[in-house]
Parts: C-alpha cells; sequence; structure tokens
C-alpha cells in the first residue's frame, strides 16, 4: 500500500474513532446540533471513494488526502472544538481552502465529462471559477437555512452583519485565483 493510501486510511480511522466518541457525548449531553454535525463526519469522508466508484477519472489518493485534511479541519477542529471562535481566521483559512479543492474537483469534472481542453485555459478557468463560487454561495445558503432552523449562529451576523459570509466568498474566491496561478503557471510550463 503506498503511503498516501495509508496516511489516508490512517486520518480515516482517528476522524471516526472521534466522532464516534463526540457522538456518544452529544447523545449525553442532549446536544442536537453538535450531534448532527458529528454524524456528518464519516459521510463526508467518504464522498470521494463513492465518487470514485462512478467516475472514469479518478480523485487521486493525493487529493482525497487533501480533502480528508480539509475535512477534520473544517467539522472537527473548527465546529466541534470551536476553533472558528478560538482562532479568528481559521473560518477564513477553511473557506480558502474550498475554493482551492472545488477548483481541483473542478478538473476533475470537466476530465469526467470530456469538456477538458488542454489549448482552451480560458474556459477551463471559468468552469473552475464558476465551481468554486457556486460551491461558496450554496454553502452560504446551507449555512442561513441551518442557522434559521437551529436558532444558530454561523454566519455571525449578529457581530458582523453581512461581512462574514462576504469575506468567507472572497476566501474561496481566493483560494481558486491562487489555484488558477498555479495551473497556468504549470499549463505554461508544459508548452
Amino acid at each position: 500500500m503506498k503511503l498516501i493510501k495509508k496516511i489516508n486510511y490512517l486520518l480515516f480511522i482517528i476522524a471516526s474513532c472521534v466522532s464516534l466518541y463526540l457522538g456518544f457525548v452529544y447523545i449525553k449531553n442532549d446536544n442536537l446540533i453538535k450531534l448532527l454535525i458529528t454524524m456528518s463526519i464519516i459521510p463526508s469522508m467518504l464522498i470521494p471513494y463513492f465518487l470514485n466508484k462512478l467516475l472514469t477519472y479518478k480523485i487521486t489518493d493525493g487529493i482525497i488526502m487533501l480533502y480528508t485534511i480539509f475535512i477534520i479541519a473544517a467539522i472537527i477542529l473548527g465546529s466541534l472544538y470551536n476553533l472558528y471562535y478560538l482562532i479568528p481566521l481559521f473560518d477564513k483559512i477553511v473557506h480558502f481552502t474550498t475554493g482551492f479543492l472545488f477548483s481541483m474537483f473542478a478538473v476533475i469534472i470537466l476530465k469526467n465529462f470530456n469538456k477538458y481542453d488542454h489549448h482552451n485555459i480560458k474556459f477551463n478557468l471559468i468552469f473552475m471559477a464558476s465551481i468554486t463560487c457556486m460551491s461558496a454561495v450554496l454553502w452560504e445558503i446551507f449555512e442561513y437555512i441551518s442557522d434559521y432552523i437551529f436558532d444558530g449562529n454561523a454566519q455571525r451576523v449578529l457581530e458582523t452583519g453581512i461581512n462574514d459570509t462576504m469575506q468567507d466568498m472572497i476566501a474561496a474566491l481566493l483560494g481558486f485565483i491562487i489555484f488558477a496561478i498555479v495551473y497556468i503557471g504549470k499549463k505554461k510550463s508544459n508548452r
């Protein structure tokens, strides 16, 4: 087994154990919101593996590792261990990372639908930006609906108004921009 596969397996086992432990804690403490968040960990980590069963162009082990680390950071550390509140920039780092990850996923989508064109960098970049921005908007809608249903404050509306939501979307866009710079540089060096 390759090293990255072993790391992915280890991360999955650790995150699953933490998820199960915290699930019992939140059941005991009657904390429904945290329990629901905890219950999302294992299914979220399995998404790339299920997608690889459906896709012809597979998600690489390296991307799966980045995605798993992202899930651990965003859900376990950010939501369950409150790093979003304890470290002021943690939320922005997570949203920046989503911009980078969704740009990678956009390339995989293009390749799976045979729309990836090595010569049409502009189209590829527009598609990546669209997927990234759409994902950021959909996430903010999800946060809004969750706040509304569970009377939460994930968007920190009381403290920041719309600033947190806008900064989150801008951070995701910046993640795309950094990915785009790397992507363009790689394309130009391959010519």
